[in-house]
């Protein structure tokens, strides 16, 4: 008789989904909402009765402030305190490092600052209804600039961020363009332009 994989990756989930509900209730970040964590993938079963292995994918976002190797270890331990055969043997992988060994980290700087405000007046004078300050509640490469070198850094494009990284991923032309604008006005108000 073998053990279900299966079965005891059902526990874990049940663990991570509850473990979700009480980051979530921690704290709300007045521009990315609450933190979270999502299971994105479940790999399991095959030809033989019992299944013997079962692989979770998941992702945790971060609030600015949060650290990622508790984080990590919350994780570990919410799903090492679900299982509680000790047959069932658990490991854990971080294949999408990035600005940390483990991951992503969230980063922020003051929304105030006057080069903000001056890049949101110039996307909104190039392109209606746009250049509102929000927060981004997903990781970028800005965190690799806020907080390894200390330089301030904003996520900022044209297009709609609904369709970035899927397979109808696009910038209508007339917004690219427009994008350029506001990035050249701003640049010109940001650095001057030679006389």
């Amino acid at each position: 008789f073998g053990k279900d994989a299966l079965r005891a990756a059902h526990a874990a989930m049940t663990a991570l989904w509850e473990h979700s509900d009480q980051v979530a209730a921690r704290a709300e970040h007045k521009l990315t909402g609450h933190g979270f964590l999502l299971i994105t993938g479940l790999t399991g079963g095959g030809y033989i009765a019992v299944p013997e292995r079962c692989t979770l994918s998941l992702i945790r976002k971060l609030l600015p402030g949060e650290n990622l190797d508790t984080a990590a270890a919350e994780i570990e331990a919410a799903v090492r305190g679900a299982i509680t055969d000790p047959e069932i043997t658990v490991e854990f992988a971080y294949p999408a490092g990035r600005d940390h060994r483990l991951g992503g980290t969230a980063a922020e700087i003051d929304e105030t600052r006057a080069e903000v405000a001056m890049l949101s007046q110039s996307m909104a004078g190039a392109m209606g209804g746009r250049g509102v300050i929000e927060g981004a509640p997903f990781w970028s490469e800005s965190s690799f600039f806020v907080n390894r070198l200390g330089t301030p850094a904003v996520y900022c494009a044209p297009g709609d961020i609904r369709n970035c990284h899927t397979f109808g991923e696009h910038v209508d032309v007339e917004e690219y363009l427009a994008g350029i604008v506001g990035f050249a006005a701003f640049m010109a108000r940001y650095c001057g332009v030679a006389d």
